[in-house]
């Protein structure tokens, strides 16, 4: 996202030139700018600050680790971060990624109406208009698909205004919530556990691992190259889900474009909101489109954005209070062991192509590793569950295909 999700397209359309250290550097962070990642900062309100700042900064390290990872096996083999799927789960581990990444983009889609619909809301409201948020969410998602439906030209270009826009917003806005007076911190009644906060920070990187190598693949140089992309990341994202921390602790229960109306910045950053909310979900369902065509090759191309973006309206208007925490957690319960499966395929075994063998233990071990997530989820351990669900995954991965070559051996 140039929000969460502008990037998801942008390295979709992206040209394989050779990327510097500093561009990638740059285009990570500029990534990470992003008002999903502010709204899951501001999910931390009911920790303590010191304890919310820990838990953020050690599961972007934590997923950073996972980011560099993936991003360096697509310079090292050339490949985009799907297409790295071959070697260990074969084609259809490809196309199964593939729908993964577009269910997913989908699902940020719905975010972003979610968000833009704030922000149209917002800004009605300060014109002494009033919409109703039913009526804010449908509107901002009958703009997405008109947008979408005409197929607007020079989108990337409009997208990186959209975000610029947005990055001085949030530096202006960061200012004017540090010359407010600070509040008292709210005892919780039941403060969350620290493993379940810390996997809300570990989860955002994750959702980047479809994405990650589209960029990296093209890197000048691999090791600076990669370390500049998962660093620039790393502080983007961690700078953004603290605004929303310091946010949520400044101006308590209100949502970003409330507290930016808040804090003086006017209608315009409403609106700033807007813009950039709709643009990046135009991309995010064209992107969505690409993966989903990698997968039913038959789909229109102009077609299918559309009924994305419909899907995501849809998703928009029926999401249930608190969804949002439950698709982060469905990201890492997806994600953490599929890469499992790739990092153990490649550390300990032999990167030829994989037989029906391989493909088959390496769909066990991902589902064995997904299993494991939603059964430590409520357990609150302390580094999270995408790295237990991760570790299960190999372990998995490696017993099978052990057991499987003893018993070829034998027979």
């Amino acid at each position: 996202m140039t929000t969460e999700s502008t990037l998801h397209s942008e390295v979709q359309t992206s040209s394989p030139v050779s990327l510097s250290s500093l561009h990638l550097g740059i285009l990570w962070f500029g990534a990470a700018v992003s008002l999903a990642e502010i709204i899951t900062g501001s999910l931390y309100d009911s920790m303590s600050t010191g304890s919310a700042v820990l838990a953020i900064l050690a599961g972007h390290l934590i997923g950073a680790v996972a980011f560099y990872a993936v991003g360096w096996i697509s310079w090292k083999e050339d490949k985009d971060a799907i297409a790295i799927a071959d070697s260990s789960l074969g084609k259809a581990g490809v196309r199964i990624f593939a729908l993964i990444n577009a269910l997913q983009l989908v699902g940020w889609t719905a975010v972003m109406i979610l968000a833009g619909s704030d922000g149209l809301k917002a800004a009605a409201a300060a014109m002494g208009l009033y919409i109703n948020l039913p009526w804010a969410r449908l509107i901002t998602g009958l703009l997405l698909l008109v947008w979408t439906a005409a197929g607007f030209r020079g989108m990337r270009n409009l997208n990186i205004a959209a975000v610029t826009l947005l990055f001085f917003l949030s530096v202006l806005w960061a200012v004017k919530l540090f010359l407010l007076p600070g509040t008292a911190e709210q005892e919780a009644n039941a403060a969350p556990a620290f493993g379940g906060m810390l996997e809300l920070a570990v989860i955002m990187p994750l959702s980047w691992l479809p994405l990650v190598g589209d960029y990296t693949r093209n890197a000048r140089h691999g090791r600076s190259g990669v370390s500049a992309a998962a660093l620039g990341y790393f502080i983007g994202s961690c700078a953004m889900y603290l605004l929303g921390l310091l946010s949520i602790r400044k101006i308590p229960d209100a949502g970003p474009v409330a507290s930016m109306l808040l804090t003086g910045l006017g209608p315009a950053a409403a609106l700033v909101v807007l813009l950039s909310t709709v643009t990046t979900g135009f991309l995010d369902v064209h992107s969505a489109g690409v993966s989903l065509r990698l997968v039913f090759p038959r789909l229109g191309q102009r077609t299918t954005p559309l009924l994305l973006g419909l899907l995501g309206l849809v998703l928009a208007l029926a999401a249930p209070g608190g969804w949002y925490e439950h698709f982060l957690y469905a990201l890492g319960s997806v994600f953490a062991p599929f890469f499992g499966v790739i990092f153990c395929r490649r550390l300990f075994f032999s990167p030829t192509t994989p037989s029906i063998t391989d493909i088959v233990i390496g769909f066990g071990a991902w589902a064995v590793g997904l299993a494991g997530y939603y059964v430590l989820l409520p357990l609150g351990f302390p580094l999270g569950v995408s790295v237990p669900a991760l570790i299960i995954s190999m372990i998995s991965y490696y017993l099978l295909q052990k057991g499987a070559n003893l018993w070829i051996q034998k027979h």
